[in-house]
């Protein structure tokens, strides 16, 4: 070996399959990246929000001559300062974190597994976001289910494609849903 993983002298299929392995790997530690960034998003913005409040609703008393700060700006400057993103960006990602933790935890189980990528995880939680809250747990535990199961069968679906899945197995469960 040359210090390319998977590279071997004289052998290409030993070096094509280290080679894809290690691609592989790397992808999955991608996954699990993005999966803690975002559970490390949601543990920020529930200490902002425990310390700052939810804005003006009412969360916290704001004291004479000080100014009241949302806990998602609050947490959206620390995303800022901590990972050089805009702060649209950081709002979106700490968003996103919060759907994950409350709406979509398979979704959120997948990607720190290291099985789903971010993308395909927001284009799942997209196409899930009109499903009433009592059968969403069953509707995104089957997308999920269902697509892990592609994954692992080789079927790489494009995105019109698991969009279309995932509208079939929600119009199993909330019809409505797909018409909203």
């Amino acid at each position: 070996m040359d210090g390319d993983p998977g590279r071997t002298t004289g052998n290409p299929a030993a070096a094509l399959a280290g080679l894809t392995t290690a691609a592989r790997e790397g992808w999955a530690a991608e996954n699990r990246a993005a999966a803690q960034r975002l559970i490390a998003c949601y543990a920020l913005l529930q200490e902002c929000w425990r310390e700052y409040g939810h804005g003006i609703d009412g969360s916290h008393e704001a004291r004479p001559g000080h100014a009241v700060v949302d806990g998602l700006v609050a947490a959206a400057g620390y995303v800022v300062a901590a990972m050089s993103i805009s702060a649209r960006r950081a709002e979106k990602m700490l968003s996103f974190s919060w759907e994950l933790h409350t709406r979509y935890p398979a979704i959120l189980e997948a990607m720190a597994a290291g099985l789903m990528e971010q993308r395909v995880a927001e284009l799942l939680a997209r196409q899930m976001a009109t499903v009433r809250g009592d059968v969403l747990e069953q509707v995104q535990r089957q997308v999920v289910d269902d697509y892990l199961n592609g994954v692992a069968a080789g079927i790489r679906l494009g995105d019109k494609a698991l969009r279309d899945e995932v509208d079939a197995v929600i119009g199993r469960h909330d019809p409505d849903a797909i018409r909203l």
